[in-house]
């Protein structure tokens, strides 16, 4: 109970984007310190919040019709972090595309 409590706490924080918040960890990662278990319950909120943010629709194309994803705009791999500033909701198509590095960064802001 007291890790999802915790978990809680961290979410209002992301999702309010509390001024005073400050990521912890070494590649900014919100989870330090929380179990796996909380670690994808935050997730999974942080996910809707940003697909009811984008209407469920592909910031790059517009498409609505199809299967959509949250991507992190900001990789992981290059520290990016969970915070829905650094998230955008994308079709199958565009997530490809901007992966296979032929979407202009401008368009992912």
């Amino acid at each position: 109970m007291e890790a999802e409590h915790e978990g809680m706490v961290l979410l209002d924080r992301i999702l309010e984007s509390d001024p005073a918040w400050s990521p912890k960890g070494s590649r900014a990662d919100p989870y330090m310190g929380v179990d796996q278990w909380t670690k994808s319950w935050m997730w999974q909120h942080i996910r809707s919040f940003v697909l009811e943010r984008d209407s469920h629709t592909c910031q790059i194309c517009g498409d609505d019709a199809h299967e959509v994803q949250v991507h992190h705009i900001v990789w992981k791999s290059h520290n990016g972090s969970d915070h829905p500033r650094n998230l955008m909701v994308v079709c199958e198509h565009c997530h490809r595309q901007i992966h296979a590095k032929q979407v202009p960064l401008n368009m992912l802001y």
